[in-house]
């Protein structure tokens, strides 16, 4: 269970999520609780049939007024008072967007509401649904009851990916955000009072530097992972070292190598001996900096090993992970 769970299944409190993204509200909403997120095909904010067998009248009336305008994102100050203002331009494949400010948007282009992702106004639109649901849900209004809402505001996630962490886009977009966490918090006290709110600030990933900008300051990167590659070496040492067929590789999905059990099984072999020994081999390789067979034995102690540890779940973890090369863009 999630916290947002177990706040409703006590009975003294209701949780609801919004993103722009949806495993950004599904993963915060919880089973038990709520959850909305933009729809990258058609516009507006849903949810889905787990939550809701129609979506309520306000967001309902909220996607009525919602209208998919052109868009263009300007810088929010002069360009000379930024950091990053001669931050290296990273090359994108993004269609009608513009390398460089301003990034002009086009009503029914493809691609528009993705696009509309990687700017700061779908923050900006995940405030003002997130507004609309604090006030038609009355949201912290019942007292002895702990309602919970969360936002997550998914633009810089975006904007990071394809712009880098050190780029002009990045820069602008949190000073945005900033002001858009300043309306949120404006609102909060004046609904419901910071008084009477908890308030807790968490953060989804890192992301690397560009090789743009590491090239720029003479910092090494290195290229990311083949995965045609990479799964024909896996093929090649299962096959040489084990006799195995080129299905005993099920899949693979960065980080993670899936082995096939039930083919091991077959030639009398461990899975997990298997496991292990693709990972000795898989260590020597140049674009893998680490490799863990799962799951990893009591006596691994290494910091990095310690991590992956603590990430592995049975169900659906991996028979290995891989971790890449520091500096590695992907």
């Amino acid at each position: 269970s999630t916290l947002s769970d177990e706040l409703v299944l006590s009975g003294k409190g209701k949780a609801y999520a919004v993103s722009f993204k949806d495993r950004g509200a599904i993963t915060l909403a919880g089973h038990a609780g709520k959850a909305f997120w933009f729809d990258k095909e058609d516009g507006g904010f849903i949810s889905s049939t787990f939550y809701y067998k129609t979506l309520p009248s306000w967001l309902v009336d909220w996607n009525k007024n919602y209208k998919a305008d052109n868009y263009t994102w300007q810088l929010d100050k002069p360009a000379k008072s930024y950091i990053n203002v001669n931050s290296p331009t990273l090359k994108h494949d993004l269609k009608s967007f513009n390398a460089t400010f301003p990034h002009k948007l086009k009503r029914g282009v493809p691609l528009y509401f993705k696009n509309l992702s990687r700017t700061p106004r779908a923050d900006e639109l995940t405030l003002e649904v997130a507004k609309t649901l604090l006030t038609h849900e009355k949201i912290g209004q019942k007292k002895q009851h702990t309602d919970y809402l969360a936002i997550s505001f998914s633009s810089f996630d975006a904007i990071g990916h394809e712009f880098g962490p050190n780029s002009l886009e990045a820069e602008d977009d949190l000073i945005r955000l900033d002001k858009t966490i300043a309306e949120l918090l404006a609102t909060l006290d004046k609904k419901v009072g910071l008084a009477n709110t908890l308030i807790i600030f968490s953060a989804d990933h890192g992301v690397n530097e560009t090789p743009t900008y590491l090239t720029q300051h003479h910092l090494q990167k290195a290229k990311p992972n083949n995965i045609k590659e990479l799964s024909k070496e896996i093929r090649t040492i299962l096959h040489q070292q084990f006799g195995l067929p080129e299905k005993a590789l099920m899949a693979l999905s960065l980080p993670y190598v899936y082995l096939d059990h039930a083919i091991i099984s077959k030639h009398h072999q461990s899975s997990l001996a298997v496991s292990q020994i693709l990972a000795h081999e898989l260590g020597y390789k140049n674009d893998v900096f680490r490799a863990y067979a799962l799951p990893l034995a009591d006596q691994t102690t290494d910091w990095l090993g310690m991590k992956v540890s603590k990430m592995y779940f049975p169900s659906r973890s991996g028979d290995l992970y891989l971790v890449p090369q520091p500096n590695q863009y992907r």
